[in-house]
């Protein structure tokens, strides 16, 4: 609404249709000159888009991330090791009838567990205990936004 309408507004003038919020045709809202002026989206969908980009961005990363570490130093070497007073050797095999009963087919933390060794050094279990669980998160915040059931 530009100067002339205020003024007229302020005497008793009525506004026209499409002369309101939304400005008239061709012209942008100060909500949206705003928006544009400090590079913004103009509308809430494509704010919402924009949203999910930098979100499937950071998650993909992230994922590279992972994987790397796992592959160039292994799972048991990729996150710093916790230190523990426990002596033997950590059985996973409930664990392991867990993930094949509960976890989806195509889960990556399924297959993973599932190619674990029945038991494994204290050390070992809990740098990979860690990683699992960050892995069971990731997959789990997937699965909400998809809208899959958990």
């Amino acid at each position: 609404m530009g100067l002339e309408a205020v003024a007229a507004v302020s005497k008793g003038a009525r506004i026209e249709p499409g002369e309101g919020r939304e400005g008239r045709a061709g012209e942008l809202t100060y909500e949206q000159e705003k928006a544009e002026m400090e590079g913004l989206p103009r509308t809430r969908p494509e704010q919402q888009q924009r949203q999910r980009q930098q979100q499937q961005q950071q998650q993909q990363q992230q994922e590279e991330e992972e994987r790397a570490a796992v592959r160039e130093l292994g799972a048991a070497q990729a996150l710093p090791r916790m230190r523990a007073k426990m002596q033997g050797r950590v059985r996973i095999r409930r664990l392991k009838e867990f993930a094949s009963e509960r976890l989806p087919g195509g889960s990556t933390l399924r297959d993973l567990i599932l190619t674990e060794e029945d038991e494994l050094a204290p050390e070992e279990f809990l740098a990979k205990m860690d990683l699992w669980l960050k892995m069971f998160r990731r997959e789990f915040l997937r699965c909400q936004a998809e809208g899959i059931g958990t």
